[in-house]
């Protein structure tokens, strides 16, 4: 399961769906049902696998509408620096954090060693 991509990822889940839902027949089949079924490890395995993929599935999501919302905010102080450029007018912005343009280093002579 070391896929990144969501398409991969659901259809992992619906292979181990499908293999949990055949192992529960099985075990019906054989009158294995209830508690004794949840002790199975087999069984036990493949729903870890089903948890485990839609953990994965749901953060895939949260980080996709993470960067969605982090874009929007760029766009945001975008803006914002855009009109305190255009409130200057003299080409130099302010930084968002509202600090200024950067001095000027200072020419120190360099230490001798």
């Amino acid at each position: 399961m070391g896929s990144e991509s969501r398409e991969a990822r659901l259809a992992q889940l619906a292979r181990v769906e499908a293999r949990l839902a055949e192992r529960t027949t099985v075990l019906a089949a054989r009158g294995i049902e209830g508690k004794a079924a949840a002790r199975n490890a087999v069984l036990r395995k493949l729903e870890a696998d089903v948890r485990r993929a839609r953990r994965r599935i749901a953060a895939m999501d949260a980080a996709a509408a993470h960067v969605a919302d982090v874009a929007g905010k760029g766009a945001e102080v975008k803006v914002k620096v855009d009109k305190a450029a255009a409130k200057k007018g003299k080409g130099q912005a302010a930084k968002p954090d509202g600090k200024g343009a950067r001095p000027a280093r200072s020419t120190k002579p360099a230490k001798k060693k």
